[in-house]
């Protein structure tokens, strides 16, 4: 598939009316097809853990943006590039996208990687262009932030990536994520960047993010995760919390550690998300 900074090519309308649109972002050095196959995973996921998943809950829509190379060694060398390439994706997508849709409409935006950075860029842009009148198309009420490889001190900068006023920004994270541990500091460094990712321990916290969510996989392990789909899931209203809080405990009883648990516990232990 030839593309440029967006896909062009790709299908922008949503089709009908539906209130609600999944947007699926995937990240760096990802071709089309292998991007295809990850929101395949993502979509089979969520209907295991929640019955018609997202594609129930409303209109999902791929992004397809240029977070790769053709040749594969300056593909793998360039990652420095790529958060400037994302950068004019997420512009683009929030101009010639949602801005097209309706303003009835509500966006909700998952992410991995280096396309949290198009997700977050996006969301800045439909501020932007609201704040010069020119914006008319949909809301955007919800990103879901996976393995964002984001410097944490622009998601710390009111001047770049502030904490939002009209809508929720998540984020999943792990310390157990050695892409983002070895690879995106050096990285970033060359491309005039610093500071560790967001996805690896959800920084800037406390105050920043409307949850933060431990999950202890790896880099490339999101999209497939039960884990990750239910706690989506569920923020998206498809899994009541009680439910997934009973599912947490069976789970975590079933592996030898049961007692009473309070609900503070079971949100801290067994879900994990930290709400601000």
């Amino acid at each position: 598939m030839a593309y440029s900074t967006l896909d062009t090519t790709t299908d922008r309308s949503v089709g009908g009316d539906a209130p609600d649109v999944v947007v699926l972002i995937h990240g760096y050095q990802t071709k089309p097809k292998k991007a295809e196959g990850r929101y395949r995973d993502f979509r089979d996921v969520t209907r295991r853990v929640a019955g018609g998943g997202v594609e129930a809950f409303g209109a999902v829509r791929h992004v397809y943006w240029q977070g790769d190379h053709p040749f594969f060694p300056v593909s793998f060398l360039g990652f420095p590039v790529r958060p400037a390439v994302a950068a004019a994706a997420g512009r683009v997508l929030a101009a010639d996208w949602f801005n097209a849709w309706s303003p009835n409409q509500r966006v909700h935006i998952v992410a991995h990687s280096l396309g949290c950075r198009v997700a977050l860029e996006a969301a800045r842009e439909v501020e932007v262009l609201r704040r010069r009148g020119v914006y008319k198309g949909a809301k955007i009420v919800g990103l879901y932030l996976l393995a964002a490889a984001v410097p944490v001190n622009l998601c710390d900068d009111p001047q770049i990536f502030p904490r939002p006023l009209d809508h929720n920004q998540h984020v999943m994270h792990s310390g157990q994520d050695l892409v983002l541990q070895t690879l995106f500091g050096p990285g970033s460094r060359v491309g005039n960047e610093r500071g560790p990712a967001v996805g690896r321990f959800g920084d800037p916290t406390p105050g920043r993010w409307s949850t933060s969510f431990p999950t202890d996989l790896g880099h490339g392990d999101y999209w497939s995760s039960s884990l990750v789909a239910e706690h989506i899931c569920m923020l998206l209203g498809l899994i009541p919390w009680r439910d997934l809080q009973q599912r947490r405990l069976a789970r975590y009883s079933a592996g030898g550690g049961a007692r009473r648990l309070d609900a503070s516990e079971l949100d801290a232990r067994l879900l994990g998300a930290r709400r601000f």
